[in-house]
């Protein structure tokens, strides 16, 4: 016996991987035109491959409903949100709700900052090098994390079923 993925989950991960995963395609498209170097370009083509390879986990979905492997690497993708003087990496499709902790954004302040931010939508950010002005930040997609969990959940129910 097969456990039933409730309709509203299954609409909700079709949205955040067809539809954030098509609208982060053509916003890394329109990236290209402003590209400045070969390290622009080798990012903007990473995003796009990214992208690319949500939407194509949201159509495998689409069309057969346990094919849920790949939207859950889809989404642990979308999870970590990592800010350093060195490194920055945030990649959400579709809906994004982070929490992050780091430090503060003024410089020459100490402390630890407690921050959010949500968006309907899709984005990104990358760089690699040496930015002084970046703050350390690490934070959580907790969109991506609770639809990773249920459906991680929702997978290991339906083999126990089925047994």
């Amino acid at each position: 016996m097969h456990i039933l993925m409730k309709t509203w989950l299954r609409l909700l991960l079709v949205t955040v991987t067809v539809g954030g995963g098509f609208a982060g395609i053509i916003l890394t498209l329109n990236l290209f035109h402003n590209v400045k170097g070969p390290l622009q370009f080798l990012i903007a083509f990473m995003f796009l491959v990214l992208f690319l390879f949500v939407t194509a986990t949201g159509l495998l979905f689409v069309k057969d409903p346990t094919r849920t492997g790949p939207v859950l690497v889809s989404l642990a993708v979308q999870i970590p949100w990592v800010s350093c003087p060195v490194f920055v990496y945030q990649f959400a499709t579709g809906l994004h709700g982070a929490i992050t902790l780091g430090t503060p954004e003024d410089t020459g302040r100490f402390g630890l900052h407690l921050g959010w931010d949500l968006l309907f939508g899709t984005s990104f950010q990358f760089s690699v090098g040496s930015y002084h002005d970046v703050p350390w930040t690490f934070g959580v997609n907790v969109v991506a994390l609770i639809l990773f969990i249920v459906l991680f959940r929702y997978v290991r129910l339906s083999k126990t079923a089925t047994v």
